[in-house]
């Protein structure tokens, strides 16, 4: 995985942090969240299925990896070169079988991508994943259409979330969930944002969540963004 541009900025906490991101086993570190150290070695799975949209993918692996968060890159379909939303062919770690018999990760995170989302939401497997992840206290996470697999499988009932503008109003037809226009938003162990342009927003606050503001706020002067 390499390389990506974008923009960047903070986040809406509509919910305090809470719990250990190492509730249970599986492929979690002993470290606890907000530790502030890079010397951590926290987890996760990027779920990459085919038309993922590639911004979505790229900058939040090089943004976590940054953090020193070991993060697994797996395909949906196995372990073949993927072809994303642009064109660009990415090349998974493993397979998202091989992956999930590592156990827990400490975030599970869904990119978009008109495709790639539907994809995701039409996966048994996914669903298992994201139940399971949901169920031990663990982070997931969405960006742009990929929120559409949380509704699909039945996760975070009830949450405050955001999403591309496309999927609001499938989003919010059904009623269960709250909607905000942030740019990117976390209820509790739920993290979502809008697309492309807030990818660096979105890893951001992913590693906020996971390793604490000191640690994330390292990351934007070496990566030149502007917060």
């Amino acid at each position: 995985m390499r390389a990506a541009v974008a923009l960047s900025g903070r986040f809406q906490s509509v919910t305090s942090l809470y719990g250990s991101p190492n509730a249970g086993t599986g492929a979690s570190t002993t470290t606890r969240r907000r530790s502030g150290s890079l010397t951590s070695r926290m987890s996760a799975l990027l779920i990459l299925a085919a038309g993922a949209e590639e911004m979505e993918t790229v900058i939040p692996v090089d943004v976590l990896r940054r953090a020193q968060i070991c993060v697994t890159v797996a395909g949906l379909s196995g372990t073949e070169p993927i072809n994303c939303s642009r064109n660009v062919v990415i090349v998974p770690d493993k397979s998202l079988e091989e992956a999930a018999k590592q156990g827990l990760y400490d975030v599970v995170i869904m990119p978009g991508g008109n495709g790639g989302s539907q994809n995701l939401a039409g996966s048994d497997k996914v669903g298992e994943i994201l139940k399971a992840h949901e169920s031990g206290g663990k982070i997931v996470a969405a960006i742009c259409a990929a929120p559409i697999a949380l509704l699909s499988h039945g996760i975070a009932k009830g949450k405050t979330l955001t999403s591309h503008p496309a999927v609001k109003d499938k989003m919010v037809a059904q009623g269960i969930y709250k909607y905000s226009e942030n740019r990117v938003v976390q209820d509790g162990n739920l993290i979502t944002s809008r697309g492309p342009g807030t990818a660096f927003e979105f890893a951001l606050a992913l590693v906020e969540a996971l390793k604490g503001k000191e640690v994330a706020d390292s990351l934007i002067p070496p990566m030149l963004l502007k917060v």
